[in-house]
């Protein structure tokens, strides 16, 4: 890890007072999902923990780092852009800006698929999939999720593609 790399990673920690990759993560969620119920998350915010953190982690040049943590950083990008893709849609009104969170959170959401971890999250790619007009195979996507799937996520999935076919989106 070169000695900018280790400045960042630091100044990310030091943000969120802990000392690893997998504790920022930690930090990271509960900040994001409290923004999330209260209505608060902002991805223009730049005060807000989940920006400072995310434009930190935007900088780091990922081949500079292991493995390991490259999958952290890429996992918290991910977290980000899959809920900018939520902002976007119904805060934003704006088509184009979910695609673009739509297709970054799905580069990271691959980067993060390290050997025995990764992110298992169907509503990303169906999100995609919705923002870019393609219903039907939305739907398609949709009725070959795992049997054994978490039955909240699958029931999300099943609203959302509800809410795009009553115009509910943009």
């Amino acid at each position: 890890m070169n000695e900018q790399t280790h400045k960042l990673v630091s100044e990310a920690f030091a943000l969120a007072d802990v000392v690893s990759f997998p504790a920022l993560s930690l930090a990271y969620t509960l900040a994001d999902q409290q923004l999330m119920k209260s209505g608060q998350w902002d991805p223009n915010d730049p005060t807000l923990l989940i920006n400072r953190i995310k434009s930190i982690l935007f900088r780091i040049d990922p081949d500079d780092l292991p493995d390991f943590e490259e999958g952290w950083r890429a996992e918290i990008l991910w977290f980000w852009h899959h809920h900018a893709i939520s902002y976007a849609i119904w805060k934003a009104k704006d088509r184009c800006l979910a695609q673009k969170y739509a297709t970054q959170a799905l580069m990271y959401q691959g980067i993060s698929q390290a050997p025995g971890r990764g992110i298992p999250n169907m509503i990303t790619r169906l999100l995609d999939l919705l923002v870019h007009d393609k219903v039907a195979e939305a739907k398609v996507y949709a009725d070959g999720w795992p049997a054994d799937m978490d039955e909240a996520e699958r029931e999300t999935g099943m609203d959302l593609i509800r809410q795009y076919e009553a115009g509910q989106f943009f």
